[in-house]
């Protein structure tokens, strides 16, 4: 009773730190937040921008066509409708609400052998995710912001279940938080189908039939209705922009083959638009000059050309530890960006190595390690959470992967938040279980033999 107690207060107390930087960071002025990209596009699909003062903060229903079907509007049209116009630091109240919640939840409910370890995983998680290049997405209807907030949800509720009973309503929770996700940004259905998977691990853990049968089929179907309702994307300019930007600003682009274009069954006068973006041709041309090359045939002239892909790969890693970019910022005098608690995303951006071979070392390691665990482990929880961390870093070589293949090279760094996210969540259990298991083995060690290291 007195350590839950005290798990109580631990929870708490990293809960008010985090009320405090997203209070600095989003509330206070001058206001700052994210804008360009998506923004304007979901505001193009429904709902209006104020944009006084340089600061797009407020958005409201307005009666034009709305050609943008994705989740987010599930989120934006109750809101926009409340009143004729809503400051977007109601929106990231919201967020930081069901993010905060979540994590003091599972920090309090957490088991641990000792409890200094819910102070290494809140000073962690507070270090990595309350950086204010995070937090400043937040205050913005860009998908980026509504990613953060529910994909950090899903990661508590699923620990929330390895670490204890799984039980079904957060197991309903979780795959419908999946579904969500699937439908925020044109182009990332699979998202919600590999984020789907990270569920099954749970199985492990509690092995009645009915919840065995009922989680498996209840994946099946949140993983059918992804592809069903998401796969031929949520906005049709948006779709039509990435389909252009994969094959002449992604597949083409610095491409030295020859045949790369006849390749792909395009004629040679399509050339005249390699390594182009949209906004450098006539917008009338922009959805006839693919000829109806599919994404299939982009995946697979990457797969029959290795060394293609291994440059895009490159390419991806140059652009893939920029958490937050200038050139999307709506804080006044546009270019600016507001700084504050920032250093995680400064020693990122300046130390992490730029190269693909960086994310496939850190990732296979923890594959490789948590593969052997699994066959040392004896505790069935155990053994789950090595599975679902091996799951998670698919996914986050996925997310890597995606954005070059999905929309070339256009607006790169930015198309990679994802991967940033689910990176710094593996980075997280990492830093967390990597100090554990050394302090532990030093214990060990002293207790054995009378060494101190």
């Amino acid at each position: 009773m007195k350590k839950e107690w005290t798990s109580g207060k631990i929870a708490l107390g990293f809960l008010g730190i985090m009320a405090v930087l997203f209070t600095w960071c989003n509330l206070m002025g001058p206001v700052a937040g994210m804008g360009g990209g998506d923004y304007f596009q979901i505001a193009s699909g429904g709902f209006f921008l104020n944009s006084g003062n340089g600061c797009q903060t407020w958005f409201s229903a307005i009666p034009f066509e709305n050609s943008y079907t994705g989740t987010m509007n599930w989120i934006l049209r109750p809101l926009s409708l409340l009143v004729s116009g809503i400051d977007v630091r109601i929106l990231a109240v919201l967020y930081f609400i069901a993010v905060a919640t979540a994590f003091s939840l599972l920090l309090w409910k957490m088991p641990v052998e000792k409890l200094w370890h819910k102070f290494l995983i809140g000073g962690v998680a507070t270090f990595l995710f309350f950086d204010f290049a995070y937090l400043l997405h937040l205050n913005s209807m860009n998908p980026e912001g509504a990613f953060y907030c529910l994909i950090l949800v899903m990661i508590c509720v699923l620990l929330s279940q390895l670490s204890g009973k799984p039980g079904m309503i957060r197991n309903i929770l979780y795959l419908a938080l999946a579904f969500f996700v699937a439908g925020i940004k044109t182009g990332y259905y699979w998202i919600g189908i590999l984020l789907s998977l990270c569920l099954l691990p749970t199985l492990l853990v509690r092995k009645e039939l009915w919840y065995r049968i009922v989680t498996v089929v209840l994946t099946l179907v949140v993983s059918v209705g992804c592809v069903a309702c998401f796969a031929d994307g949520v906005y049709f300019q948006k779709d039509q922009q990435n389909h252009f930007h994969s094959v002449y600003y992604g597949v083409l682009k610095d491409n030295s083959d020859p045949s790369a274009i006849t390749a792909l069954g395009l004629p040679q006068d399509a050339t005249s638009y390699v390594g182009k973006t949209v906004y450098e041709v006539d917008s009338s041309v922009v959805d006839d000059a693919t000829y109806h090359v599919g994404y299939p045939d982009i995946i697979s002239y990457y797969l029959s050309h290795p060394a293609a892909l291994w440059a895009k790969m490159e390419r991806s890693a140059d652009n893939g530890y920029e958490i937050r970019q200038q050139y999307v910022s709506n804080y006044p005098e546009y270019q600016k960006i507001k700084y504050g608690f920032n250093g995680y995303s400064a020693i990122k951006r300046r130390f992490l190595q730029p190269d693909f071979w960086f994310v496939l070392a850190v990732l296979g390691a923890v594959i490789v390690f948590c593969a052997l665990q699994l066959k040392k482990e004896i505790s069935d929880s155990k053994k789950a959470y090595h599975l679902f961390l091996i799951l998670l870093c698919i996914t986050t070589l996925a997310a890597f992967m995606a954005p070059v293949v999905i929309s070339g090279e256009a607006a790169l760094s930015a198309e990679l938040f994802l991967y940033n996210l689910l990176f710094d969540i593996v980075f997280c259990h990492i830093i967390v279980g990597g100090t554990i298991i050394l302090l532990k083995r030093r214990e060990n060690i002293q207790k054995k033999y009378g060494v101190q290291q």
